[in-house]
């Protein structure tokens, strides 16, 4: 063991707090050293690049010889065995003496007992070490680490008065944590979770946990952490529901303190734990809290940015009608618009090109008619989600003008309509067309009632279009459950089953059915979940999707 080859390694553990920080270290030492020695440091610095996963030792270290270190640790070469057994005890900084104990048990060398028990005691000496350095925060979480992992190390091997020692250590340096100015939640939920985790010590952990849960009392979102550990802790019924009650009146007391989009959180959480955890008078109190909310009160701000449309695309539909030989020609042609959204949901070249350069953030949806959020979480939106509705829109926009241009050239009646619409046979009656008619004259006239008198004959259409092609629509009783018929989404789902082609099944379901990543217009409408008049080119688009039905009738009638 030459000398200089310890002194470099010594002086560069002076201060570390970080593996990574000493590889770096001797890395440089390495560079300086041209001496076959070098090769010395160079299995200290694999040593110190092996990382923890699931419980395991794991090689990432490449190295500068031709073969890279071996992943699996029990492949380490004997030779380098030898090199980690001497600076094991030879060291000064104990943090290295721990990790070299801890990789030789791990890699089957010698005494297993005697590494572990060895590593164990340094891992202990380390901890002092480390509270000691001048990155505090660094240096007090990898204190806690050496704690955490010298425990752990005496739980695998039975050496109970080492546990003993550790977890005192572990006790004394979270109980200095929360009686600091700045307690650190981290550290101490790094501290006690492995006695959390086992049936003989998780009692001793319990002073800590109650006091955090008074030192945090006014971090809600920390304070049920700890009091989730309480909850963890009681053996009785009686106890796991106080603690759960006393979870809920912590979010409570938060969202009380709280206003605007905060309070609604907050409150949402405190009704999904009181429901999960049975607590129902205080799951009936926090809804009717949430429910009072006004959008007022969530200080909602609309953005809105303007776009100016090239008008080619406009021009050129107008121009398509205009060719349009009679009214019936004309609706055809609408109804011939390939699906807005195609048959591959996937982005295509350029959507993806697109949504390479968007920043994503999880996102969620709020239901204003509760208020209410729509996903337990927010969920992150696949690439293209959203380019789809864009697609869709702006399709809606040409739709729109196409059927303003049919309205100012033919200036159609109900009558003239309904008699175009209808078709013999179930699918497409006079009576339902006459009312079809109906929603097309509301729309040219924009009334707000338009989209509610046409959403529910799209969805009859679509049931009886797929009745008359033999596709089963209706689930016959069982047991106490009743029969029933079909509704819209399930309808959607079996359209490619009638001859549509799943472009426009996705864009029924993304237009009619999909409250995540869709319009949803069939629920907004008719569960009056709306604020405000319905847009003009969502209701074309309902009215495309009329058309888009009667026209596959005609089709097969001819």
């Amino acid at each position: 063991m030459p000398d200089h080859v310890l002194g470099a390694l010594d002086k560069a553990t002076e201060g570390f707090v970080s593996f990574d920080q000493l590889a770096d270290r001797l890395g440089v030492a390495i560079a300086k050293d041209a001496a076959t020695n070098a090769c010395e440091l160079e299995a200290i610095r694999a040593a110190a690049l092996y990382q923890m996963r699931d419980g395991a030792f794991v090689g990432v270290y490449v190295g500068a010889a031709p073969e890279s270190w071996p992943s699996d640790i029990t492949q380490v070469p004997a030779k380098t065995l030898e090199v980690w057994a001497t600076y094991a005890e030879t060291a000064e900084h104990p943090g290295v003496r721990a990790r070299l104990h801890d990789l030789l048990a791990a890699a089957g060398h010698g005494q297993r007992y005697q590494h572990v028990r060895s590593s164990v005691m340094a891992y202990q000496e380390a901890a002092l070490w480390f509270a000691a350095a001048h990155a505090v925060v660094l240096g007090l979480w990898r204190a806690g680490e050496c704690l955490v992992r010298g425990f752990t190390l005496a739980v695998s091997a039975g050496q109970k008065d080492l546990q003993n020692i550790l977890v005192q250590d572990m006790l004394a340096m979270a109980d200095e944590s929360l009686s600091g100015p700045d307690p650190a939640a981290g550290l101490v939920g790094l501290l006690i979770a492995p006695l959390l985790e086992r049936k003989a010590w998780k009692q001793v952990a319990r002073p800590v946990v109650e006091k955090a849960i008074t030192v945090f009392q006014d971090d809600v979102h920390t304070q049920v952490i700890f009091l989730k550990d309480l909850r963890a802790l009681e053996a009785d019924s009686t106890g796991k529901e106080q603690a759960d009650c006393a979870v809920a009146e912590a979010i409570i007391r938060a969202a009380d303190a709280e206003s605007g989009l905060t309070r609604l959180y907050l409150l949402n959480d405190a009704a999904i734990h009181a429901r999960d955890s049975g607590l129902t008078d205080v799951f009936d109190d926090v809804r009717s809290d949430l429910q009072k909310l006004t959008a007022e009160d969530l200080k909602l701000e609309t953005l809105t940015t303007q776009v100016e449309l090239p008008l080619q695309p406009f021009d050129a539909c107008e121009a398509h009608i205009a060719q349009a030989a009679d009214l019936r020609d004309a609706l055809w042609r609408v109804a011939a618009w390939d699906a807005p959204v195609g048959d591959d949901e996937s982005a295509t070249d350029t959507q993806q090109e697109l949504a390479a350069g968007l920043v994503r953030l999880p996102m969620n949806r709020l239901n204003l008619a509760g208020p209410v959020l729509t996903h337990l979480k927010a969920v992150e939106e696949e690439p293209g989600a959203d380019l789809r509705i864009v697609r869709m829109e702006l399709v809606g926009l040409l739709i729109a003008h196409q059927l303003d241009c049919i309205w100012r050239r033919f200036n159609p009646s109900d009558a003239d309509l309904a008699r175009i619409f209808a078709c013999s046979g179930e699918v497409a009656p006079p009576a339902k067309m006459a009312e079809l008619a109906t929603a097309f004259r509301s729309y040219w006239y924009q009334e707000p009632t338009a989209a509610k008198i046409a959403l529910p004959l799209v969805e009859g259409l679509l049931r009886r279009y797929l009745r008359a092609a033999g596709v089963p629509i209706v689930q016959p009783a069982k047991g106490d459950k009743a029969g029933v018929v079909d509704q819209m989404g399930t309808l959607i789902d079996k359209m490619p089953g009638a001859g549509f082609e799943v472009g426009w099944q996705t864009t029924f379901r993304l237009l009619l059915a999909d409250p995540k990543e869709g319009l949803n217009l069939r629920n907004v409408e008719l569960h009056d979940l709306r604020e405000g008049p319905p847009k003009h080119h969502h209701v074309a688009l309902v009215l495309l999707a009329a058309l888009v039905i009667l026209r596959a009738v005609h089709n097969q009638s001819q």
